[in-house]
């Protein structure tokens, strides 16, 4: 079964709540900002809870799968964030 570390008490919800919280935070701060990078995140963010759903809500969801967006989607964020940091980097150097 997809999804088995978080047991059957509604744990899986709670993981979903927490990334929908974290994903709803993000996208207001890159609307905010207008950075892309973070916009960027954001969608990352977006997919990941949405692959946390889609893990509760159908259970063939297949495990390889599920591990394998979710790995995919956290080196996108990770990525984002980088490009993100080295921004900030140059223009605060003055380079940009």
């Amino acid at each position: 079964m997809a999804y088995e570390l978080a047991g059957p008490n509604g744990e899986r919800w709670f993981v979903l709540v927490i990334d929908v919280v974290l994903a709803v935070g993000i996208a207001t701060i890159a609307c905010l900002s207008g950075r892309r990078w973070a916009m960027a995140m954001a969608a990352f963010q977006i997919l990941t809870a949405a692959t946390h759903a889609a893990a509760i809500i159908d259970l063939r969801f297949g495990e390889l799968a599920y591990w394998a967006l979710q790995v995919a989607y956290t080196i996108g964020a990770l990525m984002a964030l980088a490009i993100g940091v080295i921004q900030h980097e140059l223009s605060r150097r003055g380079r940009t």
